[in-house]
């Protein structure tokens, strides 16, 4: 019988155009679970704020950053897109 993955918590710090930053803690199974929630809040908080990029950094519970997950919006051509990427550990970039 394999046993579900113990929830442990993740703080995601979110960075939206020029705005202040905005914290919020989630209750997660791993880093990929948090990845997937970072990317997904962040593309709604984008739409909602009418923002073309924001970044979201992850955390854990000790404070240790775990990455940074960046994404913009491209509708300036016939077809919009979406560009995200997800760079890892302490040091991710754009800081």
């Amino acid at each position: 019988m394999e046993l579900e993955p113990k929830p442990q918590p993740f703080l995601i710090r979110y960075s939206i155009d020029q705005k202040a930053a905005q914290e919020m803690p989630f209750l997660l199974s791993d880093i990929s679970e948090a990845r997937d929630v970072a990317h997904t809040t962040l593309r709604f908080a984008l739409r909602m704020n009418d923002a073309q990029n924001g970044a979201a950094d992850i955390f854990d519970v000790h404070g240790a950053k775990l990455g940074r997950m960046a994404v913009l919006f491209d509708d300036t051509g016939s077809m919009d897109h979406e560009h995200w990427t997800w760079f890892e550990g302490e040091k991710a970039p754009l800081q």
